[in-house]
């Protein structure tokens, strides 16, 4: 715990480890290879087969022997008989045997045939009267792709939490693998609180707002792959939280914004000691975000996050994603972080962990960053105009300008 002013705040190292100690992996399921984009390996996968699971040819041209060519130059030529022509998917290319003295037109991804061992382009050579022609030597080995060079049967492709991608995918194609072993996606419900809001497309009348969090959330949630169920705004009174907690109950993850704080409506913590749901941690030592809560129900986890918009998006960032990741079985749970020179001297909250948004380019060999405007809770086009998020430790007050801050990207750098 840390002490601000009169509050005991717990610090966000702790709350995260928390989190990461309540939330596991979900159980394991077997999805359409094409349908796996984006998930999780649940377990190693080990090549049923070698890549290439044969000699073959990486390139258009003859394969012969080195040694028959040996002696090859301009002004004393070799010249092969050509017996056969080998092209991919040949399925009797295996029983073909070349002789000294031969070659065999090789198509690329013909398996070589039995005595080849390398492969010369039909542009270093020559075919006239059924022979070629070649008129320098060539090594053993050269333009073939050997048997297992990728990959070994038996071995490990991929590792068990390995997010799936085009790239690692297409290896799991080439081993012939139409499904893939995933970690069950969490069910997420979420709704936003407060009688100001609007769903989009509403008139607003005097005194109301749209509710931004709901659909900025749910996108949130879409970009780990998940979607989300997203309920009406209930009423702020303690019987329609209640109902709304109630029809949240099938999903393996809550989302409420709002309503957590100190005001006369913030009704979500009684709301849960109404439910039976123990309270883990409610308050900590961040800016923005204080107000977050983690509250356990029977098997569900609940996130309690503040209403500010800006407030709800970083806290979903630094202490949910980690725990849908971990239970989407991902290895990796947290973002890359790096260092950046800032440009001007930046305030800090003592006492407080702070989260600030900001603009970071590469320049001259380094990154440089400053702010990208107002750090206000409410305030959504600093937001919008940031790539990144500078975490500024609660020991600091201030960063002077020239000295190095730890930030994280939003997203993955190109």
């Amino acid at each position: 715990m840390n002490c601000v002013g009169e509050l005991m705040l717990t610090r966000p190292s702790i709350a995260l480890e928390i989190i990461l100690n309540e939330v596991c992996s979900l159980p394991e399921e077997s999805i359409f290879l094409p349908k796996a984009l984006g998930r999780y390996l649940s377990r190693e996968i080990f090549a049923p087969l070698s890549l290439p699971p044969f000699d073959n040819s990486a390139m258009d041209g003859f394969a012969v022997h080195a040694s028959d060519v040996r002696s090859a130059s301009p002004s004393s030529p070799i010249s092969l008989k050509v017996i056969d022509t080998l092209v991919a998917g040949d399925l009797c290319a295996s029983s073909r045997r070349l002789k000294l003295g031969e070659a065999v037109r090789i198509m690329t991804g013909a398996p070589m045939p039995t005595g080849a061992d390398t492969v010369v382009p039909f542009e270093e050579s020559e075919e006239k009267e059924g022979y070629c022609i070649l008129r320098s030597p060539v090594s053993v080995g050269r333009h073939v792709r050997k048997k297992g060079e990728d990959i070994q049967d038996g071995t490990c492709a991929l590792k068990k939490g390995v997010r799936l991608t085009p790239r690692n995918m297409a290896l799991l194609a080439a081993l012939g693998f139409d499904q893939a072993p995933v970690t069950r996606l969490p069910q997420v419900a979420l709704f936003s609180t407060g009688n100001e809001l609007k769903t989009l497309g509403s008139v607003l009348e005097p005194g109301q707002i749209y509710d931004s969090n709901g659909p900025t959330l749910s996108l949130a949630l879409q970009e780990l792959g998940m979607e989300a169920t997203l309920l009406p705004t209930p009423k702020d009174t303690l019987q329609d939280l209640l109902d709304k907690f109630q029809k949240a109950s099938a999903s393996d993850v809550i989302l409420s914004m709002g309503a957590v704080s100190a005001g006369d409506f913030d009704l979500v913590p009684q709301a849960l000691e109404k439910l039976g749901a123990k309270i883990l941690f409610h308050k900590l030592a961040i800016k923005p975000g204080k107000p977050l809560l983690f509250a356990r129900w029977e098997h569900r986890f609940i996130f309690c996050l503040p209403g500010n918009p800006v407030s709800a998006l970083i806290v979903f960032d630094r202490f949910v994603r980690p725990a849908l990741l971990k239970m989407m079985g991902a290895s990796n749970l947290f973002r890359r972080r790096y260092t950046a020179t800032v440009s001007q001297e930046i305030k800090a909250t003592q006492g407080k962990e702070d989260y600030l948004r900001a603009d970071v380019e590469w320049k001259n060999g380094s990154f440089i960053t400053k702010l990208a405007g107002s750090q206000g809770s409410a305030h959504l086009v600093p937001l919008a105009k940031s790539n990144a998020l500078l975490v500024i430790p609660e020991s600091q007050t201030q960063v002077m300008e020239g000295e190095q801050v730890e930030f994280e990207f939003w997203e993955d750098m190109p």
